[in-house]
């Protein structure tokens, strides 16, 4: 796992990717964030802190925003890009996994349960 048990899945919404097209000048899709699902309806001002979700049978546990990786910043060939990535908010979330299953490669994720305290990741960003 990428980061540890905190970061095993990456998460980033759809609707970001035409605002990192125009930062970058280049046409973006799924999976360019590096991203584990893509997702679409939900942002950082929707998903929280600590939120849990179902996927296929598998349960998750949203644990914290995510930085663009220096490793992006070296595939696209301007580390500065990322800070603005940041800034903007166009972060997308990690999430833990906290009853494993098997995952489809399309439909939805559910929430199942919204944490108390809600955090969005956006504020946490």
């Amino acid at each position: 796992m990428h980061g540890g048990t905190d970061q095993a899945v990456y998460a980033f919404p759809a609707e970001h990717f035409s605002c990192i097209a125009e930062i970058l000048g280049a046409e973006v899709g799924p999976g360019f964030m590096g991203e584990n699902v893509t997702l679409k309806g939900v942002t950082e001002a929707d998903a929280c802190i600590g939120d849990i979700w179902r996927w296929g049978n598998e349960l998750l546990q949203i644990t914290a925003p995510r930085g663009p990786c220096f490793k992006l910043g070296i595939r696209i060939g301007r580390q500065a890009a990322r800070t603005i990535i940041r800034q903007e908010g166009l972060v997308g979330w990690y999430l833990r996994v906290l009853t494993p299953g098997d995952v489809p490669t399309q439909g939805s994720i559910a929430l199942v349960e919204r944490h108390q305290a809600g955090v969005t990741v956006d504020l946490a960003n």
